[in-house]
């Protein structure tokens, strides 16, 4: 008998009113649900774009893409007129810019020019390829086009997924399958529509293929195991066992999910129709401890199953007897309590020949007695369901989709799975709070921080190896996620702490190809190699990546990390200068190169006055701002104080500090130029706060929403000149000449001797 999707088509249940459930059909891309008008025109609009990205409008024009798309132009897009004119000028203004550019170097042009060219090549071939292959097929290419240019694009394979399934290739289908499905797994819907493509063409091997290959990409999907039972029981009919076999591996599988009630019903009315009432009351036996979404009308079904039918139907012969001798202990003690029975006359025990037939009381009896041993695990099944139910029912998206969720939906995942890994009052909470975290993963796919969080616990508990482990790292980052860096970081992480370096260097060589200006990554590769031993390696990293870095922040950042690398590691101080020199030309106007390079010298052994002299008079000459060039100069003069062998030297970094102190009064307004400290009561934290403006620092984040730009880790790495260690300096005031008890902040550079707030002029 066939079993659709709504629940009251299931003969073996009663009416009942359970809570509100949510089909994970509904609305699912590729889904029947999906391909009717309303859903499909929904779903068609949406790109593959990832979570908390702004979708992107569908364009006005693709309505007419089958006129004016051209399959076999080479242009990646269609353009019209206006397009054309807007481009036109956009080259003729490029041709003017680049006459003021300076000439490319050749070798360079030559590179790009032979990959432009190959680039070229490989899209010719693959047109001409798909032509040969399937030449009937005239707008195929046209419909690859869109995915092959962008393989996120899940409108462009929606619309080639409609195509193909419209024509009479199976090979060009399955070609279209296979890399649609290899993206997106998850989209049960389309494992459905793909097998009943094969199984419409009669090709059953491919069919079964087809379902098994489905259940193992998404094991959890109900919808996608009740389809192929439905098939097994239509073509597998003769083979009872392998039908059973089938049914059992659904329900070890995913029938501990909340929402599996069709899966259990679907077996039990299957046993029912082979009157197998032994098996039924098994299956009931393990679902009522279960907690699903109609627990209650399960426990009603089996209430009726043992009123309905003889124990003997229903029980296995040991169970049976194992009754039949608790009611005789019961009569027994009876008898002796009441005196009834004369001494050494002991009746043989009824249930010690199972072969005689039981009395109706006896029936009666033992069925009483079944339930009464079964409501004990029904109560602390309900127990269970109240305490889950609020997250179950908050779950309005339980299948796969690439729209983002909503914040609400994200929140109650992160709650519900916080509740099951801390809930330790029942059997099996281990599996249970597998089968949440994979059903969780259904939802969020997207969503890089449950995938972390999944690996994360599964690498604490003993119950996983570190290949299961792995897994979880491996479909994130090869499926679902390939281009996002914070889980692709986890995993390479992952691997080096269990000893597999190579792998991890693979995976961060795979990042640094797909973002090779973030800077969190250029730095996690460099310090593998560093930890490997691969000094030289390093700093030739070091190297590379300052001078493909996509910003001259980037640069000027990762030159800083190098020389203090070739300073502190490799004790080379002459390479160490050559990095911040090359650096400070390549970025003049920035204050940390110079305070990193008055450090470097600083820390030189013999230690040469001279150079570190040099350091901060280049600083002071440097196109900088005038409150930078004040704290340098403040910086200078305690240093002169400190080391100058000649007291001319102090008098000439007096002038240089009231001079730009004066400069810096003047073109302040007065109220800014006033410290806080004069006008009243001193508070030199104020102060420092008003004349200390701090770069942002920006922390790393491994959640979907964040954006992976090279400024966001612009200043992630801030380190002292001491690495820790605050400067107790003498605050210089030219009026009087007296020494304070300042601790001076370094935070705002966090390079060098740390930032002197001037209090006077």
């Amino acid at each position: 008998m066939e079993i659709h999707d709504e629940r009251s088509h299931c003969p073996a249940r009663k009416a009942s009113s359970p809570p509100v459930t949510h089909d994970e059909s509904a609305n699912l891309p590729g889904s029947p649900a999906d391909m009717n008008g309303k859903e499909e025109k929904q779903d068609v609009e949406m790109k593959g774009s990832e979570p908390r990205d702004k979708l992107k409008d569908v364009d006005e024009n693709s309505k007419s893409r089958d006129i004016k798309y051209d399959p076999f132009s080479d242009d990646d897009e269609d353009i019209s007129h206006s397009d054309k004119d807007q481009g036109r000028k956009k080259r003729s203004s490029r041709r003017k810019s680049s006459e003021k550019e300076p000439e490319k170097d050749p070798v360079r042009a030559v590179d790009e020019s032979s990959q432009d060219s190959t680039s070229k090549k490989e899209k010719a071939s693959w047109k001409d390829e798909m032509i040969s292959k399937h030449p009937k097929l005239v707008d195929l290419v046209k419909y690859w086009k869109p995915v092959k240019a962008d393989p996120s694009d899940f409108q462009g394979w929606t619309y080639l997924l409609q195509y193909v399934d419209q024509e009479n290739d199976v090979e060009a289908a399955q070609e279209v399958y296979d890399s649609f499905l290899s993206r997106y797994p998850y989209c049960y819907g389309y494992w459905k529509k793909y097998a009943d493509y094969m199984k419409k063409k009669a090709m059953k091997k491919d069919c079964e293929m087809v379902f098994n290959k489905g259940l193992k990409a998404i094991p959890l999907s109900v919808d996608l195991w009740l389809h192929y039972l439905n098939y097994c029981k239509a073509h597998h009919a003769p083979r009872e066992s392998f039908v059973r076999d089938t049914f059992e591996d659904a329900i070890n599988t995913c029938g501990l999910e909340f929402r599996s009630d069709r899966l259990w019903e679907l077996y039990i009315n299957w046993e029912l129709e082979k009157d197998r009432l032994d098996r039924v009351f098994a299956i009931y036996d393990r679902l009522i401890r279960i907690p699903t979404q109609f627990h209650k009308t399960h426990w009603e079904n089996f209430e009726d199953l043992v009123k309905q039918h003889n124990p003997k139907e229903l029980l296995l012969p040991s169970e049976l007897l194992s009754f039949r001798m608790s009611l005789h202990d019961e009569k027994k003690l009876l008898a002796e309590t009441e005196g009834d029975a004369p001494p050494g006359d002991e009746a043989e025990a009824p249930g010690s020949d199972t072969s005689k037939k039981m009395t109706d009381e006896e029936i009666d009896a033992i069925k009483r007695k079944i339930r009464e041993s079964r409501k004990e695990v029904h109560k602390k099944t309900e127990t269970m369901i109240s305490e889950r139910f609020a997250f179950e029912e908050a779950i309005k998206r339980p299948y796969f989709h690439v729209k983002p969720l909503e914040r609400g939906q994200l929140k109650n995942w992160r709650e519900y799975l916080d509740f099951e890994i801390s809930f330790r009052g029942y059997l099996g909470d281990e599996e249970r709070i597998r089968i949440l975290f994979e059903r969780c993963l259904i939802a969020c796919a997207l969503y890089e921080e449950f995938w972390i969080k999944y690996a994360k616990y599964t690498e604490t508990k003993d119950t996983y190896t570190v290949d299961y482990t792995r897994s979880i790292y491996d479909r994130a980052c090869n499926i679902h996620l390939q281009k996002r860096p914070g889980i692709h970081l986890q995993w390479a992480a992952f691997e080096e702490k269990h000893g597999n370096e190579e792998k991890s260097a693979e995976i961060l060589n795979k990042m640094v190809g797909l973002f090779p200006s973030l800077e969190i990554v250029l730095l996690r590769r460099i310090n593998l190699e560093r930890r490997r031993g691969h000094l030289n390696s390093a700093l030739a990293f070091y190297k590379k990546a300052i001078i493909t870095a996509g910003s001259t922040s980037t640069g000027s950042n990762l030159s800083i990390r190098a020389a203090r690398f070739a300073s502190k590691v490799l004790g080379n101080a002459s390479e160490a200068e050559e990095i911040l020199s090359t650096a400070v030309e390549k970025d003049p106007k920035n204050p940390r190169l110079y305070l990193q390079l008055t450090d470097l010298y600083m820390h030189q052994v013999p230690f040469d006055f001279t150079a570190v002299l040099k350091a901060l008079n280049k600083a002071l000459s440097a196109p900088l701002d005038l409150q930078d060039k004040l704290r340098f100069a403040q910086r200078k003069l305690q240093f002169v104080e400190d080391f100058a062998p000649f007291v001319t030297d102090l008098h000439e970094a007096e002038k240089e500090y009231s001079d730009l102190a004066r400069e810096v009064r003047e073109k302040m307004p007065k109220r800014e130029a006033e410290p806080q400290s004069l006008k009243g009561e001193p508070d030199t934290k104020k102060a420092r706060e008003a004349y200390t403006p701090a770069l942002p620092t920006t922390a790393y984040s491994t959640s979907a929403a964040t954006p992976y730009t090279s400024a966001s880790y612009t200043n992630q790495y801030n380190y002292g000149s001491s690495y820790g260690t605050n400067y107790a300096g003498s605050t210089y005031n030219p009026a009087t000449y007296q020494q304070g008890s300042t601790w001076y902040n370094q935070g705002s550079y966090g390079y060098g001797y740390g930032n002197y707030p001037y209090t006077g002029y």
